[in-house]
């Protein structure tokens, strides 16, 4: 049924289908709600009794989201109805009167709401739908298909990418948002020109609907054959980093610690059953991470072919390892009013998606472990070439969100600013990369 709201925006609500989901981008005022109506349709399509109707909404969101039912007369006059939070059944009797009905969404707050369908009917249709959505084991990793080395080749460059998906986070409210911005991410990566890669996407077992959300996302961008979904635990003792004072120390031990990180990546490959590091002979792998709330072009992974394959021609025998770091790059503010303003800048860091490790015949390092200050390092080792590039135009965004904007402004790590555009939402900003 989210085909009947196409073209129904209404006044601080767009909506919009990207890649058979419809996204609706609210912008309403503290304390708005708005509803988008379908058009009428007869009740005799519902095909089920009086007594026997129900509704199902099937999506996620960072705001609230309602499905709303109402019946009307054979002369249009509105009679009776109902609703249901989002991924909730809720039942709804059928008037006696009721000749026609509208589906409608119950939006409120600013931000964004995914809907993958919206059912009526008997409660077996309803059951049905449910049990579909509801399918998969959180405890087990999506393996890669069989035949999944048909679309990895190592006769060209093979880019290795990982994310860990909100690591250590517990907040419902919080994962529901970075989720949003992850769907988003995954359209991304499944609009890449450059094809030759695998993405290993490590996600805890305590996520619960968020790994079924990722899975259908996957699936739905075409990427089966593309990403390992790798299924981890958190350590029953914890992390022993009570006493960090670094956020990602706290907040993402298994990407910032050494031992963690690598022993996750290596668990993915050998789970995965991935090339071994002993089948990557003459083979030039790239490896780099992806923040689960940036986003990058269609030509991101392009550019990092280009670079790597230009770069590796330079390793040797003792040059074993390529760092490099694309210092222009989107710097994005998702603003309070739902639009985006999108930098062009000169970074004067190194940011996780911008810098990835090159090498031959091997993987190379973990790309969390590079360093964000490449003018800081220490460039006398033989084996480690490190490589700055800013002669390119930006593939990668990277995205500010947080509630207090001013905190979130980098302003100060701009070399240089080239240009500012403005977008009405992120799916707008999202339309517009798949084309770059």
């Amino acid at each position: 049924m989210i085909s009947l709201f196409l073209g129904k925006s209404v006044a601080g609500v767009s909506v919009n289908v990207l890649e058979d989901v419809l996204v609706c981008d609210s912008r309403l005022a503290e304390g708005v709600h708005a509803y988008v109506y379908s058009d009428l349709i007869s009740v005799e399509s519902l095909e089920c009794d009086a007594d026997e109707c129900f509704i199902f909404l099937r999506g996620q969101s960072n705001i609230s989201l309602i499905a709303v039912l109402v019946f009307f007369g054979s002369s249009g006059e509105k009679l009776s109805g109902g609703s249901s939070p989002a991924n909730q059944v809720g039942r709804i009797e059928i008037p006696k009167n009721a000749t026609h009905f509208k589906v409608a969404l119950r939006l409120m707050q600013v931000g964004v709401a995914e809907i993958y369908s919206f059912d009526v009917g008997r409660m077996d249709k309803i059951k049905k739908v449910v049990a579909e959505s509801n399918s998969f084991n959180y405890k087990e990793s999506l393996m890669l298909p069989r035949d999944y080395k048909s679309k990895v080749s190592l006769k060209i460059p093979l880019i290795v990418v990982e994310t860990v998906f909100c690591d250590t986070e517990t907040d419902p409210h919080v994962m529901s948002r970075y989720l949003s911005y992850f769907v988003g991410l995954i359209h991304c990566v499944g609009t890449q020109k450059y094809n030759n890669f695998i993405w290993f996407i490590h996600v805890s077992d305590d996520k619960g609907r968020a790994v079924d959300v990722i899975r259908s996302a996957i699936e739905r961008f075409g990427l089966s054959h593309k990403v390992y979904l790798n299924i981890y635990s958190h350590p029953k003792e914890g992390y022993g980093n009570e006493a960090e004072v670094h956020i990602d120390r706290i907040r993402r031990p298994n990407s910032t610690y050494p031992e963690r990180r690598d022993n996750l990546f290596s668990g993915a490959v050998q789970k995965s059953g991935f090339y071994k590091e002993s089948e990557l002979e003459g083979c030039v792998v790239i490896r780099v991470a992806l923040d689960d709330d940036d986003f990058i072009t269609a030509s991101h992974f392009e550019l990092l072919q280009s670079l790597g394959s230009k770069y590796s021609a330079e390793i040797d025998n003792t040059l074993l390892t390529v760092l490099i770091s694309i210092n222009r790059l989107f710097v994005s503010y998702f603003l309070p009013n739902g639009n985006v303003d999108v930098c062009d800048v000169e970074f004067s860091r190194a940011m996780t998606g911008c810098k990835f490790s090159v090498s031959k015949g091997a993987y190379p390092r973990s790309p969390f472990s590079i360093t964000e200050r490449f003018d800081e390092v220490d460039r006398s080792r033989p084996e480690v070439l490190y490589v700055e590039h800013s002669q390119n135009l930006p593939s990668f965004s990277y995205n500010r969100h947080g509630d207090n904007l001013s905190a979130q402004n980098k302003s100060l790590y701009y070399k240089d600013e080239h240009a500012v555009v403005t977008f009405a939402s992120h799916a707008k900003m999202l339309e517009e990369f798949a084309r770059m």
